[in-house]
């Protein structure tokens, strides 16, 4: 949460709170609202799917430690903060809804990588909410996610030429 405190955009700012909201409902509500994901698969040792959904996530919660611990392992040396992600999201976003690769933060400024993945991930995770899906099929909506993907890696690549090129030219000087 200190993270969407710092996101400076409104519009950006709702979205990642939503988003946020969302995931942590999904975790504390109990399983009869999440529309009965595990009625077709649960085992007959089992009472009803409140019980599972239970294991589940005592299940995630036991091993969220080692996840950090791996997550904070692979982004050695990566700083990225609260206030950065409040700069960038809003921008990085909006970039997303044009379809421009959201590779820059501002002319000639490469944005990081974190950034560019917190906003693809963002995007990717809440335009099925602005209505875009009603009369999409199954198909077209892997074929947006597909172009979503490819948006964030193609800006991912950008981002880090453009830091290659700065840093080379630095050195130049």
């Amino acid at each position: 949460m200190k993270f969407v405190e710092q996101v400076v955009e409104d519009e950006a700012r709702v979205k990642v709170a939503k988003l946020l909201g969302n995931m942590k409902s999904f975790l504390t509500t109990p399983s009869a609202a999440q529309g009965n994901i595990f009625d077709k698969t649960l085992p007959s040792n089992f009472k009803n799917q409140d019980q599972l959904f239970a294991i589940v996530v005592k299940a995630v919660k036991s091993v969220q430690d080692k996840i950090k611990s791996v997550a904070d392992n692979v982004t050695l040396g990566i700083q990225y903060s609260p206030p950065r992600f409040g700069m960038d999201i809003g921008i990085l976003l909006k970039k997303m809804e044009e379809t421009i690769p959201p590779c820059e933060t501002e002319k000639g400024t490469p944005a990081d990588i974190i950034s560019i993945l917190n906003a693809g991930i963002i995007y990717k995770m809440t335009w099925k909410d602005s209505g875009k899906l009603e009369s999409s099929t199954k198909e077209s909506i892997q074929d947006a996610e597909n172009d979503i993907n490819a948006l964030v890696l193609h800006s991912i690549e950008s981002s880090v030429l453009q830091k290659e090129l700065l840093s080379y030219m630095e050195k130049e000087e």
